[in-house]
């Protein structure tokens, strides 16, 4: 683990997780980074409960011990295995939910895998099914599912392909759709022509998203009647896109406590983020130009 910190390095983490709570002016809000971790699996996602995080790669998990960074455990695919491109997850009581599909494949076939944290075992799958493009996350908040299925303007030859296309749809506790949103315009130009890598909510109902490898976090807010995300700001971070997720264990759900991947590195990255600015106001408006 690496800390930037001359002294103690538990008494800096403490000390950063403290301060994550405390708002910053509008111009200065980023997603900083406090620690980071090597982890071979730091490859697609993370995901984070009380005590663990865990680093997905496409066809294997690594537990780690949240604290120290030990690796615990994990799980890998067999060889022929039908396992081959898992993304991003969450976990909901005591399962690992994680978004999967067979990319780059013509015609995508997205799932849902699910671990039992307790043993990495695999313990059951979800088909989803009548979507467009790719599952590459998936996320609980306000009593549903939301998954992204991505679409990529390098794949724009292909019917209904382009990065425009990326949907985000809710679901219900039956996995049945619901309601879809689209990225907006400008998140688009900026994630293209790759697409939308990473989601997760915050606790203050506003969704989080990264791009392929940019140090950025777009803000969103999902709107009833909107068919398109609202931008709200975009914040700068530490990780380099994929997958990420906030830490919403009771203990550090009101410290805005994010994890993130540096893919290149093969690390697991923990950052800190002030609250973003009020509705309106933007840490850093993007633009299409």
């Amino acid at each position: 683990m690496r800390l930037r910190s001359s002294g103690s390095p538990a008494a800096f983490v403490t000390t950063a997780l403290a301060m994550a709570c405390c708002a910053a002016p509008p111009d200065r809000v980023m997603a900083e980074e406090i620690a980071r971790f090597p982890a071979a699996e730091a490859h697609q996602g993370v995901t984070v409960d009380a005590a663990h995080f865990y680093a997905i790669a496409n066809r294997e998990i690594g537990k780690y011990d949240k604290r120290t960074g030990r690796r615990l455990t994990g799980w890998r695919e067999r060889g022929d295995g039908p396992i081959a491109h898992l993304n991003g997850g969450v976990v909901v009581d005591g399962q690992l939910f994680c978004g999967h599909s067979d990319y780059p494949a013509d015609t995508p076939t997205n799932t849902i895998e699910i671990w039992d944290t307790r043993t990495m075992r695999h313990v059951e799958r979800r088909r989803l099914e009548g979507q467009p493009g790719y599952c590459n996350w998936v996320d609980r908040h306000d009593r549903a599912w939301w998954v992204l299925f991505a679409q990529y303007d390098e794949r724009s030859n292909e019917p209904g392909a382009g990065t425009a296309n990326t949907q985000l749809v809710k679901y219900d506790d039956r996995w049945r759709a619901q309601a879809t949103w689209r990225l907006p315009p400008q998140v688009v130009h900026r994630v293209a022509p790759k697409s939308c890598s990473g989601g997760s909510f915050g606790n203050d109902g506003l969704l989080y998203l990264t791009g392929h490898d940019a140090r950025e976090l777009y803000v969103t807010e999902v709107g009833r009647s909107r068919p398109t995300l609202r931008l709200r700001a975009t914040v700068p971070m530490a990780a380099r896109g994929q997958g990420i997720a906030w830490d919403r264990s009771p203990r550090r759900a009101a410290e805005r406590i994010l994890y993130g991947l540096d893919r290149a590195s093969r690390e697991v990255l923990v950052m800190r983020s002030a609250p973003v600015a009020s509705r309106g106001a933007a840490a850093r408006r993007l633009t299409s130009t």
